[in-house]
């Protein structure tokens, strides 16, 4: 009663033969037939009590484990359990104890499901009971329907073991972590701005001691770009891209472009249907994207598919633990492919974390804050005079080509854009296209701060002295750094990337020169109540012009001509730049396949690629 179970590590001769540590408590009824296991060497229940043998001698096929410590003696006991492949294994959830409430919940939820599938005392006893009356073995009778997700999560992480070696720590130590995130993810929900982040380790693979990835920081904020494209993104994006710390590169919009066609991949549950989700979204990283992304040494960056694929697995498994209340559906799956992804890149660049200028992504709102938390997800919100965004689409071979399903689509943008910020407002970081051609390093300045203190990694690096770049040099760097060049040689859509601050000005309300009457009165007609909610001055609608109310033929006819615009740009683009036509073909080729494994599709085209030019 009056022993503190914190002072556990510090007591001497704990459970040692003839003293009180090492009797059984009187609950306990002892039974002639009861085995008791002794002269053993450490925290494992196997090292000197001969129970191995004892198991396969008396051909035990399901073992139930509990005691004491939770996350010491029954973790490694189990670990070294989960090796004799004919034991159905079980670990009793409420049957064992740690020192604290976050261990046991550390140990329970993290490392027990790895090896065995944690059960409760109750459903031990009707498992018992059902073996008695000779039903079905446990593992596919009645725990089927206690741990799903356990199974596959053990069933993938001794598949890991098994194919690279002995990696329990490994596993261990991440599951921990893990768990134990998932334990103040939980407890610290009554404050929630300061809850820790389960995300913070749902990518850590600690697979060496010096891990390669030091750079990388897996609980630091990450930020979605969002609002609309033609609003000055790519600019934005190349001059963040920078910082020392962030790595920005073109999105290839895995998430807006994948959503819509998930289902043809099936159900996701089943792994070789993950598999094949996996591949394609990586190939259409690697293949399909406008802009290769490059490493730290100008290297194409490669996806390891495996790893990406355990990443999901254990990443969905562990959201689901975590948020019973919620429905962690299948498309939370594409979320962990994307996070991996993105992440993998940052890796390959030496950078602390990343930014996605995916614009729409504002529309996954309720998923991605699901899946990072409010201790990781951050938005900057981009915004431009719609009017100027229409012009510049009309000039420019990419995305609509009518005024009317410019500024439909840019004004559901903003809608989406919008409801993050009266719902996360804390998470947004306004930012007018404007302001940055009015004021840039200001503005720059400003978002700066909000995206936190840039740093080299995680630490500054031995041996050297971090001088960071002033926003200005960043400036300047943005046009002509690696990153702008290489796009700006790739398409049309990205030529202003590197001009100077000359051609910035010229920018600045450039529709009152280039639009006419009705191209303006036909957009403010549409968007004039999100033009004045985001503070732009209307011209006509309101001022000379009421609002244009549009007829469902006339907005059949206005589709219509928006596909006919797109047919021409791109018949045009296929003359004029035949290179971008063929990389935005691929593009459109690898959204149609089906759902079929395309890097073995893609590696034995390139093969036959390299025999016809020997």
């Amino acid at each position: 009663g009056d022993w503190d179970p914190h002072s556990f590590g510090e007591m001497e001769d704990i459970f040692t033969e003839g003293t009180w540590n090492a009797e059984f408590a009187e609950q306990v009824e002892q039974k002639e037939s009861d085995i008791i296991l002794t002269n053993r060497k450490g925290s494992d229940a196997f090292l000197g009590t001969g129970l191995a043998e004892i198991l396969e001698n008396k051909n035990i096929g399901s073992l139930f484990v509990g005691g004491f410590l939770s996350n010491f003696c029954v973790e490694e006991t189990i670990n070294t359990a989960s090796d004799i492949e004919s034991l159905d294994l079980f670990a009793l959830s409420d049957g064992c104890c740690a020192k604290s409430e976050e261990e046991h919940f550390v140990a329970t939820t993290g490392t027990f499901p790895i090896f065995s599938t944690p059960v409760t005392c109750h459903q031990a006893t009707s498992i018992v009971r059902n073996l008695a009356a000779g039903g079905m073995a446990p593992s596919k009778g009645i725990t089927e329907s206690i741990a799903h997700s356990n199974s596959r999560m053990k069933r993938e992480s001794l598949a890991r073991k098994n194919s690279s070696g002995d990696r329990r720590h490994t596993f261990l130590n991440a599951a921990r972590h893990s768990a134990y995130m998932n334990w103040a993810d939980q407890e610290l929900a009554v404050t929630p701005k300061n809850r820790m982040s389960i995300s913070t380790v749902l990518n850590y693979y600690p697979e060496k001691e010096e891990p390669d990835e030091a750079g990388f920081d897996p609980a630091a904020p990450i930020f979605m770009m969002v609002g609309s494209q033609r609003s000055g993104s790519n600019w934005l994006r190349t001059m963040l891209s920078e910082r020392e710390d962030l790595a920005g590169p073109h999105p290839p919009h895995i998430l807006r472009d994948y959503f819509p066609i998930l289902d043809k991949f099936g159900n996701l549950e089943e792994e070789e249907n993950l598999k094949i989700l996996v591949d394609h979204v990586c190939t259409f990283a690697e293949k399909a994207n406008q802009v290769t992304w490059l490493d730290k040494h100008g290297r194409d960056v490669k996806f390891d598919r495996e790893r990406i694929l355990d990443v999901a697995i254990s990443t969905v498994d562990i959201l689901r633990m975590v948020h019973k209340d919620k429905d962690i559906h299948q498309k939370y799956y594409l979320i962990a492919i994307f996070d991996e992804i993105y992440n993998i890149n940052a890796i390959a660049c030496d950078k602390r974390t990343w930014i996605c200028k995916s614009m729409d992504n504002s529309q996954f709102h309720d998923m991605l804050l699901t899946y990072y938390g409010e201790e990781r997800l951050r938005y900057i919100y981009l915004v431009r005079d719609c009017r100027d965004v229409s012009l510049s689409f009309m000039k420019t071979p990419v995305g609509d080509c009518h005024y009317y399903s410019i500024i439909s689509k840019w004004t559901n943008l903003q809608h989406h854009a919008l409801h993050v910020l009266s719902v996360s407002e804390s998470l947004v970081h306004q930012v007018r296209y404007e302001s940055l051609l009015k004021d840039n390093a200001a503005t720059m300045n400003a978002m700066n701060d909000f995206m936190g203190k840039r740093k080299f990694g995680k630490v500054l690096r031995r041996g050297s002295v971090a001088i960071l770049k002033k926003v200005e040099d960043m400036m300047h760097s943005s046009t002509s750094g690696t990153g702008a060049k290489q796009a700006s040689v790739l398409s049309y859509k990205f030529k202003n990337l590197t001009r100077g601050k000359s051609f910035r000005k010229q920018q600045f309300q450039k529709w009152r020169n280039e639009m006419n009457d009705d191209d303006i009165l036909l957009i403010e007609s549409v968007a004039h109540e999100m033009m004045t909610r985001l503070g732009y001055e209307l011209h006509t609608v309101g001022v000379t012009r009421d609002a244009l109310v549009f007829s469902d033929e006339q907005i059949a006819e206005f589709k219509l001509l928006n596909e006919e615009g797109i047919k021409n740009m791109m018949q045009d683009l296929a003359m004029t730049n035949p290179e971008d036509s063929n990389r935005r073909r691929i593009r459109k080729a690898v959204l149609e396949q089906d759902a079929v494994m395309l890097s073995t599709i893609t590696n034995k085209e390139e093969d036959v690629d390299e025999e016809d030019e020997d």
